[in-house]
Formats: C-alpha cells, sequence, structure tokens
C-alpha cells in the first residue's frame, strides 16, 4: 500500500502538534482581526467534596446548582459542609447552616427560592 504526504505528515506526532498550533494562531489571528481580544483565565482549582454517605442533594432550579449538605465519612464523622454543583465544577459554599447530620432530606421550594432540610442524625441523636 503506497502512503501519500498527508498520511506521513498525519502519522508524525511533532507535526500533528505543529498543525494544531498552527490552527489555534490562525483562530487567534482571525478572532483579533474582527476587533475582539481574546482573554485567558485560570480557572480556580477547588477540590471536589470529600466522599462521603448519608448526605442529601436538592436542585435549586432558579440558579440551576445542585446543592449538597452534609452526611458522614464513613467513619461516623458528619459533615456540615455545604456545596454546590453547576453542572461543570463543585464550589464549597461558606454559610452558617444547619449542624453537621447524615440521614436528612432536603427538597427545593420554589414557591419560596429556597432549598429547605428536614431531620437527620446529628452527633448527639435525631433530629425531625
Amino acid at each position: 500500500m503506497r502512503s501519500t504526504l498527508t498520511d506521513r505528515v498525519f502519522s508524525c506526532p511533532v507535526l500533528r502538534l505543529l498543525g494544531a498550533v498552527l490552527l489555534v494562531l490562525c483562530v487567534m489571528g482571525q478572532t483579533a482581526a474582527r476587533g475582539q481580544s481574546v482573554v485567558w483565565q485560570e480557572e480556580e482549582k477547588v477540590a471536589p467534596p470529600s466522599g462521603r454517605n448519608g448526605h442529601a442533594m436538592a436542585y435549586d432550579s432558579a440558579r440551576g446548582v445542585t446543592v449538597l449538605f452534609g452526611g458522614d465519612d464513613g467513619n461516623g464523622i458528619r459533615s456540615g459542609e455545604t456545596w454546590e454543583w453547576n453542572g461543570t465544577k463543585w464550589r464549597q459554599v461558606l454559610v452558617s447552616g444547619p449542624s453537621a447530620r447524615r440521614w436528612h432530606a432536603m427538597a427545593y421550594d420554589s414557591a419560596r427560592g429556597v432549598t429547605v432540610l428536614f431531620g437527620g442524625q446529628t452527633a448527639s441523636g435525631r433530629n425531625g
């Protein structure tokens, strides 16, 4: 089977990388030529919530985020952390909220625009 120059070029990793760099530069050049600026932004690196069980989650449809609260680490240590997932990344929400607990329930109340929590077990026993 005879290979063409194109086959040989695309089989070389260095030339593929060079082609990708040139494509990016070309796109950036076209963007700049249209009077648009390219702004590079480093994404904040946030570790996701730790593994847990007994937690609860609710979808906040007004803000388009899923809210996670509480649970425990598998060793009986309860969490009082609140996290939000926007479909792309996690963000820890630093709020004063309910005490740390597990086995609770959560729901989003669209009439009031709030996430509500019910019940669960704190370190001192059950809440309801």
